[in-house]
């Protein structure tokens, strides 16, 4: 359900690849939480996740993930 996938047009246009722990999940109401350290200092990513068939994409809590942060 949650789909943290990296492209190289992310890293070319100056995003931050990070890696970080989901730490909650509620895939009922695709909501999750990923802890992680930016800055030596431990962060909270609080966010929505997709809908998606695929099971393989499916993640727990305690998972090791990376994930890109692009400034909108």
């Amino acid at each position: 359900m949650v789909h943290l996938l990296v492209s190289n047009n992310d890293i070319a246009m100056g995003a931050n690849r990070l890696q970080g722990k989901i730490t909650y999940i509620n895939h009922d109401k695709r909501y999750a939480m990923i802890e992680y350290e930016a800055g030596g200092k431990k962060r909270v990513l609080k966010m929505v996740i997709g809908k998606s068939d695929n099971k393989s994409s499916h993640f727990s809590s305690g998972d090791v993930v990376e994930f890109t942060l692009t400034h909108v």
